[in-house]
């Protein structure tokens, strides 16, 4: 007498080992687990797909890969077991959202390229692409440097995120840099500069020569010349105020 034997097909299911690396900047690595219901045997053979193109080398049920496109990227797998029972693919595959690494950059809103001291700058730090990678980013730390030295603490200045404000009480010659830190998984630090050096100057200070004669009659002319030196040049006119006491 035969007595048949009913074997049930195997179903996986496959989930991330760290479900935060769902959502990565592009370059990230993710592990998948796949599990398929029965008896496991030595024999078992997982077949992995990455956006439904097999993966070839690896056949065990936990699969490591590296995406590196920007966009929506799902990871799914079946199982192949002896006497030909094979799985479909799991029904609901882990889907990977992939954004692009953030690309920085560092405007001065406020102030002059040259000022005398204690002029005021106002600088803004903003990451280019953030509309479309909000959700892969995360939130952004910033760290603000000036001549290769972090300021923030400097008296003078006021930081608000993304925003640094500082006056300038001594002259010399500044250059500015911030570095954006995102908090999202595998999110690189990224550094802008500034695109020109701000210069701060003395301010400006004059003198009084008398051209003509030194004595004369009453109702005589006599011409003053100030000469002014130092300070910002070009900026704006010059206005020289006469008083006579």
């Amino acid at each position: 007498m035969t007595v048949p034997i009913k074997v049930n097909n195997p179903t996986v299911t496959v989930a991330a080992l760290d479900p935060t690396h769902t959502v990565m900047c592009e370059g990230g690595q993710i592990t998948v687990v796949a599990t398929a219901t029965g008896t496991a045997t030595n024999a078992d053979n997982y077949v992995w797909t990455v956006d439904n193109a097999t993966q070839y080398g690896n056949n065990a049920n936990t699969f490591t890969t590296t995406l590196n496109g920007a966009g929506t990227h799902t990871i799914t797998a079946k199982v192949e077991r002896s006497l030909g029972c094979s799985s479909q693919f799991a029904a609901a595959p882990v889907v990977v959202i992939v954004g692009e690494q953030p690309v920085a950059q560092l405007t001065q809103t406020a102030g002059f390229n040259e000022m005398c001291v204690g002029g005021d700058i106002t600088l803004m730090a903003k990451v280019n692409n953030f509309n479309n990678n909000q959700a892969v980013h995360g939130t952004y730390t910033y760290v603000w440097n000036r001549n290769n030295a972090d300021f923030q603490t400097v008296t003078g200045v006021t930081v608000d995120n993304s925003t640094i404000t500082e006056t300038l009480n001594a002259d010399g010659v500044y250059a500015y840099s911030v570095t954006i830190i995102p908090s999202g998984y595998n999110c690189q630090a990224v550094t802008a500069t500034l695109d020109h050096q701000v210069t701060v100057v003395p301010d400006p200070s004059w003198s009084v020569n008398q051209v003509n004669p030194t004595e004369l009659c009453i109702g005589g002319i006599v011409t003053l010349n100030a000469e002014v030196t130092g300070g910002v040049q070009n900026q704006q006119a010059c206005r020289i105020q006469w008083y006579k006491t």
